[in-house]
C-alpha cells in the first residue's frame, strides 16, 4: 500500500511520466467529485466494481488491481479505500 502511495504521488508530480494506471484512478475520482456524499461514494462503488473482474488471487494493491482489471474481494476493497482517499475523504470516516 505505501509502495502504491509513493507511486501515485510520484506520477502525479512528474506527469511526464506515463501512469495509466494511476491516470484511470484519477479519472473515476474527477467523475465522482462531481457527486456530493452517498453519490460520490456510490460512483467511485460501481466504478471499481465495474472495473475489476472477480478473479481468486493472491494480495494486489491497488494500482495492480487497476492495471490488472482483476482481483478478489480484498483487490476491490483498497481500490475503493485508495479512490475514496484520493477523493478527499478522510479515513476517520472510511469503513472497509
Amino acid at each position: 500500500m505505501l509502495l502504491d502511495k509513493a507511486h501515485f504521488h510520484s506520477c502525479i508530480e512528474f506527469s511526464n511520466t506515463p501512469c495509466p494506471e494511476v491516470s484511470t484512478l484519477i479519472k473515476i475520482v474527477e467523475e465522482a467529485r462531481q457527486n456530493q456524499g452517498a453519490a460520490l461514494l456510490g460512483h467511485i462503488n460501481r466504478s471499481i466494481n465495474l472495473m475489476i473482474k472477480a478473479a481468486p488471487g493472491d494480495w494486489t494493491g491497488p494500482l495492480e488491481a487497476v492495471t490488472m482489471r482483476n482481483g478478489d474481494c480484498k483487490s476491490y476493497s483498497i481500490a475503493k479505500y485508495a479512490a475514496v482517499r484520493a477523493a478527499g475523504i478522510s479515513p476517520d470516516h472510511i469503513r472497509l
